[in-house]
């Protein structure tokens, strides 16, 4: 089968998804990722099938009204649309582009239109999810800072909010494009969430089981399958310093925080360090 995947975002973003096309290819599927430039030769090198997005995400990673509200996730979507608002349409565009002759989309939820290509193109979507973002009682968005459990309502509607938060940042562009490519009325208000529920569009959470157990009020086209891993090239050497560590004990738990920078990295340092040593474990 002929699979294209598409998905925007700094290298943290791609990564797994580049994982699962490698996985996917060694299924025995034709797969081509759609991204940006900067990623190019990396995902060529893995022999994967590459196409084009017009968009740098470094452009907003270190633009420094972005850095400034990450911590508030209103803030940040709302200065992320700024930054990147005109680019929407090229981005629509390529994303349209890159599923001609695909026999089935893999969508990351960045890829807005996925629905409207997949539709149009009458093919296969799934949507493929780094974090659980699927509407559940059982515990609230992962986007709210921490708060007390009020309980399952509450906790399901986090999720609404926050798929609302993300559909109506650009649901203007959206319209905008379904006009001029598709010649097509409006999106729903609301955005595709129903029609997809409807149509039961298979969701891949790319998550431990054991770290996020499936919610008992999920449906049966929503999976979690566990994290996509990209195993490192062949001529990959870790430093002698890192070697010297892996070989000295049990295997290390690794800690990252993708691309964003943290404004107090000793207070979290010290968080980490304080995990590590309540579960008894090593860590890199």
């Amino acid at each position: 089968m002929r699979i294209t995947i598409l998905t925007i975002g700094s290298r943290g973003d791609v990564q797994p998804y580049l994982a699962l096309a490698v996985g996917l290819t060694g299924s025995g599927h034709t797969v081509r990722l759609a991204s940006h430039a900067i990623f190019e030769s990396w995902i060529r090198d893995y022999g994967i099938d590459f196409t084009l997005v017009r968009f740098n995400p470094r452009d907003v990673v270190n633009h420094p009204d972005v850095q400034r509200a990450k911590s508030n996730i209103v803030k940040f979507v709302l200065t992320v649309r700024r930054i990147i608002g005109p680019q929407y349409i090229d981005v629509f565009n390529d994303f349209w582009q890159a599923s001609q002759g695909a026999e089935a989309i893999i969508a990351s939820p960045t890829a807005s239109n996925a629905y409207d290509c997949a539709r149009r193109l009458r093919i296969p979507l799934m949507i493929g999810m780094l974090q659980p973002l699927i509407p559940t009682r059982e515990f609230p968005s992962f986007f709210l800072p921490p708060v007390p459990n009020i309980g399952g309502t509450f906790n399901k509607v986090t999720h609404y909010l926050f798929n609302q938060l993300l559909w109506q940042n650009v649901r203007t562009e959206v319209n905008r494009w379904r006009r001029l490519r598709l010649g097509a009325r409006s999106a729903p208000f609301f955005g595709p969430y129903k029609d997809m529920a409807e149509e039961k569009v298979p969701h891949l959470v790319a998550c431990s089981p054991t770290i996020v157990p499936k919610p008992s009020d999920w449906e049966e086209w929503h999976q979690i399958t566990g994290y996509w891993f990209l195993e490192a090239q062949g001529d990959f050497r870790p430093p002698i310093e890192i070697r010297k560590f892996l070989d000295s004990g049990n295997p290390p738990v690794y800690v990252g925080f993708g691309s964003m920078s943290q404004d107090q990295p000793e207070k979290l340092t010290e968080i980490v360090i304080d995990a590590l040593e309540d579960a008894k474990q090593r860590g890199i």
